[in-house]
C-alpha cells in the first residue's frame, strides 16, 4: 500500500517544469492547464546551436520530451477509463509538449531541424547529374545560395558539402558548356549551309531563267528567220511569175496602145477627108481611112 502511494505522488520534469503523477493532480482540469501554461514558458529559453556539442545538448530536450510523455502514458493509461478528463489532460500536455508541429520543442529546435533538412537534401544531391543545362544552372544558383546561409554549428560540415557539390555541378557545367558551344557552332554551320544552299539554287534558278530568255529569244529568231525565208521565197515566185507574165503583159500593153494611137490617127484622116471632101459622109471617110490602113490604095501608107 506504502508503494502504491509512493508510485501516485512520483513527479515527472522538463526544463524546470514538473508534474505531478497523481490521480488527484492529473484529474484537477484547472492544474493541468496551468501546468500546460507552464510548458509554453519553456518556449522561450534561448538555446545555443553554435557548434555541434552544443546541438547535441539541445536535442537532448527532445530525448527528455519523449521519456516525460511516455512515462505520462504509463500513468494515465491505466486510470483513463475511469474518466475522459484524465485522457484529455495527457492529450493536452503531450500536445503542448513534443505531440504537434507547434509544440514547444518542435519550435525550440526548428533551427536545428531546418538545417538538419538542409544537409540531408544537399547530400542527396551530391554526385547527382543533372538532366540539362538548365537544371545544372539552377542547382548552381541554388548552392551558391546556400554558402551565405547562416549553418550555426553545422557550418563546417555544410560548407564542406557546399563545396564538394558546386565542384561537382562547376565541373557539369564546363560539359554543359561545351556541347552548348559545339551546338551553336552546329547550328550556326547549318544556317550557313541552308543560305548556301539557297544562294545556290537560287542562282540556278535563275540560270534557268536567263537561259530559257535566250532560248525563247533563239527560237522567235528563228522563226522569223524562217518565216522571212518563206516569204522570200513567196516573193521570188510572185517576181518569177511577174517576169514570166511581163513579155505577154507589155505585149499587150502595146497592143492596147498601137490600137488606140491607131484609132485616134484614123479618126484625124476622117476628119480631114470630110473637111476637103463635100461630096462623102463620115461613113464613106471612114471606110476610106480602112482602105488607106489595109494598104489597098497603091502608093499610100498611114504614118503612126
Amino acid at each position: 500500500m506504502t508503494e502504491i502511494i509512493k508510485k501516485e505522488i512520483e513527479a515527472i520534469e522538463i526544463g524546470g517544469c514538473k508534474l505531478e503523477l497523481s490521480k488527484m493532480f492529473i484529474s484537477d482540469t484547472k492544474k493541468v492547464e496551468v501546468f500546460a501554461k507552464e510548458l509554453e514558458s519553456l518556449g522561450k529559453i534561448v538555446l545555443d546551436f553554435s557548434t555541434k556539442d552544443k546541438i547535441k545538448e539541445a536535442k537532448e530536450l527532445r530525448t527528455q520530451a519523449n521519456k516525460f510523455v511516455e512515462k505520462l502514458k504509463e500513468f494515465c493509461e491505466p486510470l483513463e477509463a475511469e474518466g475522459q478528463r484524465i485522457k484529455d489532460a495527457r492529450s493536452l500536455i503531450s500536445t503542448k509538449l513534443n505531440k504537434s508541429k507547434s509544440s514547444v520543442i518542435e519550435a525550440l529546435l526548428a533551427p536545428i531541424d531546418e538545417r538538419e533538412e538542409k544537409l540531408k537534401s544537399i547530400k542527396a544531391k551530391v554526385f547527382t547529374p543533372s538532366l540539362d543545362a538548365n537544371s545544372n544552372a539552377a542547382k548552381l544558383a541554388e548552392i551558391e545560395s546556400l554558402k551565405d546561409y547562416n549553418w550555426l554549428g553545422f557550418s563546417e560540415e555544410a560548407l564542406a558539402l557546399i563545396e564538394q557539390h558546386k565542384q561537382f555541378i562547376s565541373n557539369e557545367k564546363i560539359k554543359f558548356d561545351e556541347q552548348e558551344r559545339l551546338a551553336k557552332e552546329a547550328a550556326e554551320k547549318a544556317r550557313l549551309d541552308r543560305e548556301e544552299a539557297i544562294r545556290i539554287e537560287a542562282e540556278a534558278k535563275a540560270k534557268l531563267a536567263a537561259q530559257k530568255e535566250i532560248d525563247d529569244a533563239n527560237a522567235r529568231a528563228e522563226k522569223a528567220k524562217s518565216d522571212a525565208e518563206i516569204k522570200i521565197e513567196e516573193i521570188k515566185k510572185e517576181i518569177s511569175k511577174d517576169l514570166q507574165e511581163l513579155p505577154r503583159v507589155a505585149t499587150n500593153s502595146f497592143y492596147v496602145a498601137s490600137k488606140e494611137h491607131q484609132a485616134k490617127i484614123h479618126n484625124e484622116i476622117a476628119q480631114d477627108l470630110l473637111k476637103y471632101f463635100d461630096k462623102i459622109n463620115e461613113e464613106q471617110a471612114k471606110d476610106i481611112v480602112r482602105l488607106f490602113a489595109q494598104g489597098k490604095i497603091r502608093n499610100l501608107k498611114i504614118t503612126y
